[in-house]
Formats: C-alpha cells, sequence, structure tokens
C-alpha cells in the first residue's frame, strides 16, 4: 500500500498548489450546513437547505470524479433518494468516474440499490472491512467531488435519512480539508482491497491543522493519515479548554466498553471535569439511547450538577410505523458560543478507537450560531423532555414485529444489536456479509429490509 500513499501524496501536493484561480476567492462561502429533518415535524430550520438539494447540486455539477463512502445504502422507489441515484447515474453517462466505498457490516441490507450504483457507467463499488486491521467497522459517510467539494454530516445514504430523520451536514470547499478527506478516502479504498495491511505513510508529512478556522479530524488513530488529528484527542481537547458552556445533540452516549463487561469512561470524565469548573453542559440524545444498557450512564451524568439532558422522540407518521426511522440522529456539539463539531462519530469508545469516523472543527461563531439556533429549535419542541432519572424509560420499537420474528431473514438486527450492545434480546450469530470488492455483489435480502442508522 506504501506506493498507492505516496502518490495519493503527490497528487495532494500538487492539488494543494493549484492556481488561486482554482480555490474559493471568499472563504466564508467555503462552507454550507445542510439539513435533514422528520417530516410531519417543526424541526426545519428555514434558512438551511436540505443534504438532498446539496447532494444533487454538487453531482449535477460534478465533472470528473464522484467518490463517495458510508455505512450502508438503501433506497425506496418513489423516495427522496431515487433522485440522488438517478443524477448518480446521469453523472456516470456523462463520463464522470463514480466511486463508492460501503461498510461490510451492512453491504447486504439493499443489494438492489447497491447493484445499481454498480451499473452506473464506470461506477466501482468496494466493500470495506475494518475488523482484521482495527476491530471495527466503516462508519463515515462523506463526499468528495471533483477534488473541489465535500460533505461530511450524519445522513447516510438512505431515504429514511433524508426524510424521516434529524440529521445535520455540512458542505465544504477548504482545499486542505478536501485533501485530507481525498487521502482517507484513498486509503479506505485500498483497504478494501486489502483489509489487513496496514498504511505506511510518507515520511515527509504535512502539518495537522490544529487550531485553524477549519480542522478535519479522524478515527480510528490506526489507519488516519499522520497530518490529521485522532478525533477523541480533538474532542477532548475542546472540552477541556471550554469555558462557558458546551451543547451536543448525539443519537446515543455511552459509557460501555468494547469488550465484555468494561467501561470507558474518557469522554464522560472529561465532561465532568467542565462541570466541576463551572461550564454548563446542554445534552441532547435520542430516545434510542434509553436502553437497558445505557440509562445507568444516563441517569449518573444528569445528576452531575451543571449538567443539563434531554431525551428526543420523533413521533410515528399518519402513514403508520417506518422501521429504523423517527429518530435524532444529528452528531454535533457546540463549544463556548464559538465552536462547532459536527461528524460522524456517536460518542462511546467503539467509534473513537476502532472504527472509521470523520468530523469538522470549525472555529467560526456564526456557524456555531446557527448550530447553537438547531439545538434550542429540538430543545424546545414537543419532542424533546427533560431526562427523567427516577422513570423505567422503555425504549422505542425500532423494527416492526414481523422483521424482529425473522431474524434469519434481516442479519442487519443482529449486526445491529451486536454493534451497539443496546438490548436484552438475544438473537443466534446470523450476520452474513460479502467479502468481496467491487467484483462480487452481496447476497441477496427481501427489497424492504431495514436498516440502522447508528
Amino acid at each position: 500500500m506504501r506506493v498507492a500513499l505516496l502518490s495519493l501524496f503527490a497528487v495532494s501536493c500538487a492539488a494543494h498548489n493549484a492556481s488561486p484561480s482554482q480555490r474559493p476567492s471568499d472563504p466564508a462561502d467555503t462552507v454550507e450546513l445542510a439539513q435533514s429533518f422528520p417530516a410531519e415535524t417543526t424541526l426545519a430550520d428555514p434558512s438551511l437547505r436540505t443534504a438532498r438539494e446539496v447532494w444533487l447540486e454538487m453531482i449535477r455539477g460534478a465533472t470528473r470524479t464522484i467518490d463517495i463512502e458510508q455505512f450502508y445504502v438503501a433506497s425506496k422507489p418513489g423516495e427522496s433518494l431515487e433522485a440522488v441515484l438517478d443524477a448518480l447515474n446521469s453523472a456516470g453517462r456523462r463520463g464522470v468516474r463514480v466511486r463508492l466505498i460501503v461498510s461490510k457490516m451492512l453491504a447486504h441490507e439493499d443489494p438492489a440499490t447497491l447493484d445499481r450504483i454498480r451499473r452506473i457507467p464506470g461506477a466501482l463499488v468496494r466493500i470495506l472491512d475494518l475488523k482484521p486491521l482495527v476491530g471495527g467497522i466503516q462508519h463515515a459517510k462523506l463526499w468528495v467531488v471533483d477534488g473541489r467539494l465535500a460533505f461530511v454530516g450524519s445522513q447516510n445514504l438512505d431515504w429514511r435519512s433524508l426524510t424521516h430523520i434529524l440529521e445535520l451536514g455540512v458542505r465544504v470547499s477548504e482545499p486542505e480539508i478536501i485533501r485530507q478527506l481525498s487521502e482517507i478516502f484513498e486509503v479506505d479504498w485500498e483497504l478494501a482491497l486489502r483489509p489487513t495491511d496496514r498504511p505506511a505513510w510518507p515520511a515527509v508529512t504535512r502539518p495537522r491543522l490544529t487550531g485553524q478556522p477549519i480542522e478535519l479530524v479522524a478515527s480510528p488513530p490506526g489507519i488516519t493519515p499522520p497530518a490529521i488529528r485522532p478525533a477523541l484527542d480533538a474532542l477532548l481537547d475542546l472540552v477541556r479548554h471550554a469555558r462557558r458552556r458546551i451543547r451536543f445533540q448525539l443519537l446515543s452516549y455511552s459509557i460501555v466498553g468494547r469488550a465484555k463487561g468494561t467501561t470507558w469512561r474518557v469522554i464522560d470524565d472529561a465532561l465532568r471535569d467542565a462541570a466541576k469548573r463551572g461550564v454548563k453542559i446542554d445534552i441532547i440524545v435520542s430516545d434510542w439511547n434509553t436502553t437497558r444498557t445505557d440509562l445507568p450512564t444516563l441517569r449518573a451524568l444528569s445528576a452531575v450538577p451543571n449538567v443539563t439532558l434531554k431525551v428526543a422522540s420523533i413521533p410515528q407518521t399518519a402513514r403508520g410505523f417506518i422501521p429504523f426511522a423517527r429518530v435524532v440522529h444529528s452528531k454535533f456539539m457546540v463549544v463556548d458560543d464559538a465552536i462547532l463539531w459536527l461528524g460522524t462519530s456517536n460518542w462511546s469508545e467503539k467509534y473513537f478507537t476502532a472504527s472509521r469516523n470523520v468530523e469538522l472543527i470549525f472555529r467560526r461563531v456564526d456557524l456555531a450560531t446557527k448550530a447553537n439556533e438547531i439545538f434550542e429549535r429540538l430543545g424546545r419542541s414537543p419532542y424533546a423532555a427533560p431526562f427523567d432519572p427516577a422513570k423505567d424509560y422503555v425504549p422505542p420499537r425500532r423494527a416492526s414485529a414481523a422483521l424482529l420474528s425473522r431474524p434469519s431473514l434481516y442479519p442487519s438486527l443482529v449486526s445491529f444489536r451486536a454493534l451497539t450492545q443496546k438490548t436484552s434480546t438475544s438473537f443466534s450469530p446470523l450476520f452474513r456479509a460479502s467479502t468481496a470488492a467491487e467484483s462480487r455483489s452481496p447476497p441477496r435480502a427481501p427489497s424492504d429490509s431495514p436498516r440502522p442508522l447508528p
């Protein structure tokens, strides 16, 4: 893998040294927050475009390349992702090279959509298995278009992420951030073919962007280029230097360790230390977090002085139950009303130490202010309520009774439960996933198979 990475480093340097006319002229225009919000709720921000709108604009403007790295893919006829898939197909037909990386863990979830992407002219799909090398999964959600635009956020390539889930992402065009995201993509593209080969980095690397207006951080450290700070280090640094207030909104927060019976208190300890020195900490987690496993964590944290915790529950639509949807899935933090952290990690050990995730840090008051507004909109809505430590929470239903009764048909239910360690229900180890790269398709599953969205 060393030759490939050295070549990538040379190409990245050339791109970084492009003429000024090839770079954005106004730094204020290099960033755009993009939302996804559940239908039939009041959570839309009228000042923000949706991720779907931003994705379509990026795809339709592509002239050379579209690189996408996702946890999984899933579409449904007539739903919001169909236009995105059609646009990708049109891009391939006009000569744009489309590449997609998906996690082996959920590569089987929607084989029809994955095959549809494979049939795009010139498209390549690789399945990434990180378990042999670092023990985790590919969980990042990123786009890089023409080496000039990128998108990072909580949105999976899933019709429900665009229509029935609360998400936050961001489009960027800062050249150094694009270069670093491209480097991560290329590393993972190679790992999909050689999953046991640890990357070998060039002897000379770029300096890190620590403290810059925009900084990319990533996980896990062992397969992240050395010029990119480990995400956990960056998160802890932000928490430890907070002076007044920390706010974060997540799908889940947990101190449950990767190894059975262990705890992982690295972030929890940092938050408690911040609260002790007078920092106000406001937290919103989804009701998916109210499991038997994680309730002790939430109860203990909510009892800490200066910590306020709310739980958000999104009701089902008028048309009925939608599996693995209607949830808060965004992953962002605001520090001292001046710094925004936005990315793809839930806050527990496996996401920072064993799985591929990417986060962006923006040291910009305008973006932090907008993120505060998004946080407050949810916090003041009828969907969020103060956490009650005395309450015996019942986690919401994620899948239909019919799906739960037939786990052999839906291995995602097994793999998701194993990943999150969040339920006492026991299933047989039925997980089957493709071991192929772009030459083989994953095994078939029912076309309406549900997927988790950790």
